[in-house]
């Protein structure tokens, strides 16, 4: 019986013409499945993060059953949730680009003059220096704004419901791939290392903290992002506020920014009902702010992220920006991702030039 493995090529030509013919169907693969990369970058995201699951459930050796698990774990509490409060976000938006307040010019001009004739002397000099001297002026102003926004606000939900088809076909792509990703997840690995022309420890090495940059990212940035929203969402429900939802998926994106965080949604709330004479739910969001919302950072972050070394904030929050405006919704992921790669690649650099950069030791002085 002949061999079935091809003849390893000896000489450079062979070699070349094997190593362009591989790039060649490499570019090929990939144009091929171009509109399947979302669901490629989600399974190989949860193939990740979930491994540690898998592997528990498969000790007994039935890995299909073990992946199938799995995945019915990851559709139960991850996607089918998401998929909710993403419609649930959608309907609300659809809502307030149709209400009174949004519409209504004689709505937003009776908030106006409540807002003003609430204001210290010294805010209503100011907007007085903007042009804002009496309710119109505010209302006329606001209506505006609001108007200008409302045609995108509702094509964005619009352009959400009629987007279903392809949302629903992407997270069944997804489950899919991830149930053969957590079964065949090492031999993919091990073949992948196989074709890197790096020694076997630096393969590793390499290997080893780009899975502890990407895991502990995504789940120091996401799964904090995703508390601070929620309990955000819960806060501005007991105190009655409007929209809490929306301003809970804010607050989880808001997380992002350093220093100011959620600060940036309940701040300027708290001082809304403070000035209009809602006092105590002001002094309430402030207190829940800091202590409750703001505590969650402190304390659920090395609970969840554990003794993983992350990205710095600020590379998170650029990689996260960047990454949405290239990819959109995707580059929540995608970009951090790229970023711990790129700094595990630089890690990787520097230290294989360490001796190099200073062969003989400090300058004399």
């Amino acid at each position: 019986m002949s061999d079935p493995t091809p003849a390893v090529p000896h000489s450079p030509e062979e070699r070349r013409f094997i190593g362009w013919l591989t790039l060649a169907s490499v570019v090929a693969l990939g144009l091929i499945s171009a509109d399947f990369w979302p669901a490629l970058l989600w399974a190989t995201i949860l193939a990740l993060l979930f491994r540690p699951v898998y592997l528990r459930l498969a000790i007994s050796g039935k890995t299909g059953l073990a992946s199938l698990a799995t995945v019915t774990l990851v559709l139960l509490c991850l996607i089918i949730p998401a998929l909710i409060i993403a419609l649930l976000i959608a309907s609300e938006l659809n809502t307030i680009a149709n209400s009174p307040l949004a519409t209504d010019p004689k709505v937003l001009t009776a908030k106006a003059d409540m807002l003003l004739n609430s204001l210290p002397d010294w805010a209503s000099h100011w907007l007085a220096s903007k042009g804002v001297s009496d309710a119109g002026d505010l209302g006329a102003y606001l209506v505006g704004q609001l108007q200008a926004n409302i045609q995108q606000i509702g094509q964005s939900a619009l352009s959400v419901g009629q987007s279903l088809l392809g949302i629903v076909l992407t997270v069944l792509m997804t489950l899919y791939l991830l149930f053969f990703f957590l079964i065949q997840g090492s031999s993919m690995v091990r073949q992948f290392k196989a074709v890197v022309p790096l020694s076997g420890p630096t393969k590793r090495g390499l290997g080893k903290r780009i899975a502890t940059l990407v895991r502990s990212t995504v789940k120091g940035t996401a799964l904090v992002a995703l508390l601070q929203g929620t309990i955000g969402g819960i806060i501005f429900a007991i105190l009655g506020l409007p929209s809490p939802l929306i301003w809970g998926t804010v607050m989880a994106f808001a997380t992002l920014l350093p220093v100011i965080g959620t600060g940036l949604v309940w701040l300027p709330t708290a001082i809304y009902l403070v000035a209009t004479g809602q006092v105590w739910q002001g002094v309430a969001l402030i207190f829940s702010g800091v202590f409750i919302i703001g505590g969650v950072d402190n304390v659920a972050r090395p609970m969840i992220v554990g003794r993983d070394t992350g990205l710095p904030d600020w590379v998170v929050l650029i990689s996260t920006l960047g990454g949405v405006g290239l990819f959109g919704f995707h580059g929540v992921v995608l970009g951090p991702l790229v970023a711990g790669v790129t700094v595990a690649l630089l890690e990787l650099y520097r230290h294989s030039h360490g001796e190099a950069e200073d062969p003989d030791g400090p300058a004399p002085a």
